[in-house]
This record gives C-alpha cells, structure tokens and sequence, in this order.
C-alpha cells in the first residue's frame, strides 16, 4: 500500500482521474452560481457535524474502522452511478449511508447533503468526498467557479477540502474555512434564486 502522503496526494490532485473524468455540466451563470452557493454551504454543514462528532468522541467518524483509507462517495445513486470511484491504491468504498449511520449514533438530526446538479455531464465531479485515512479526516466538493480560497483542478473545476490537517496547502481547517473573510462573503452572496437556500 502506498503511504499516507501517496494516498491523499492520489485522492486530492488526481480527482477527475478518480471519478473517471466525468463530472457536472456547464449550466447558465445563475444556476452555477446558486449552486456553488449550496455547494459551499454543504461543505460548512458536513464539517461541523465532522468536528462536532469529534468533539463528543475524541475521533473522527469511520476512525480505527480499516486498516487502508476509507472513501465515502456521497450522492444520489444517479450520481454515484455515473461517477464511480477509481483508484489504484488500497482503500474501503464505504457507502454513504454508514457515515450518515455513525454520525446519527453521536449526533442528533444529521443531514447529509448532496451536489444540487443531478447528473455529471461536463469535467467536474457532482459527489461530495469523506476520506479517513489513519487518524485525519478529509471532505471535499467542487465548485464552478473560482475563488480565492479554492484550488483550480481545470476549466470550471475548483477544489475546496476542509480536513484535520493541511495537505500540501490544500486543505484549510474547518474553523480558519468559516472565519476566512473571502468565504464568509461567498457563502452569503445574493443569490439569482435559482435554488433553495440551505438552512
């Protein structure tokens, strides 16, 4: 199995390889925009319910569960049967509904959100990511559009993770993500309406 650094370097910049080059449509200016709104909210909501569990139970969910890196793809089955996951490494592919299992164990009313856009047409990936490996936690969506506090994958393809520790800079902290000047004014953005707000 390759190390550690090797599995997340795969899982993290090699994304599009991973979810065999498929991924969301180009859609209208609107829709995009609402979208990553949501995108961006979802990924606030999956990182609180992560940190909260691991503030109730001193682990992070699916933590000492595997001995190689556990992956949840997280998406509506139409989603996850056009994306499936592909890598060349060791790994568990969990299904979704044991994360959304161990975080209703800890937590109460869990949610667990997927990509608004129904069905990847395009280069960017419509899952959401949790991934354990050893004792740290990575989750990671991908926007439309840039920012400055995403990673450019390519053209309409920008990488936003959150995990216990930063990867090769491209990982914040949950808690320096929410506080970031430059996310904080993204999340809140008006909208064109083309989407439910997230609670």
């Amino acid at each position: 199995m390759h190390n550690n650094l090797s599995v997340l370097r795969k899982a993290a910049l090699a994304a599009l390889l991973v979810f065999g080059i498929t991924g969301c449509a180009s859609m209208d200016a609107s829709y995009q925009m609402d979208a990553d709104i949501m995108r961006m909210q979802h990924l606030k909501c999956m990182g609180a319910q992560i940190e909260k569990y691991h503030e109730k139970t001193g682990r992070y969910p699916l933590q000492g569960e595997f001995d190689a890196p556990a992956i949840v793809q997280i998406g509506t089955q139409r989603q996850l049967d056009a994306s499936p996951y592909r890598a060349s490494y060791r790994y568990y592919d969990v299904p979704p509904g044991k994360l959304h299992e161990e975080l209703g164990e800890v937590l109460d009313d869990v949610c667990m959100p997927v990509d608004p856009q129904s069905f990847p047409t395009g280069v960017k990936p419509c899952l959401y990511v949790y991934m354990l490996t050893e004792d740290n936690y990575f989750f990671t969506v991908y926007l439309y559009h840039e920012y400055p506090f995403t990673k450019p994958v390519s053209k309409h393809t920008h990488f936003l993770q959150i995990g216990s520790k930063d990867y090769y800079n491209n990982t914040w902290m949950y808690e320096d993500l929410i506080k970031d000047a430059a996310f904080v004014n993204a999340i809140s953005a008006p909208r064109w309406g083309g989407l439910p707000l997230v609670p």
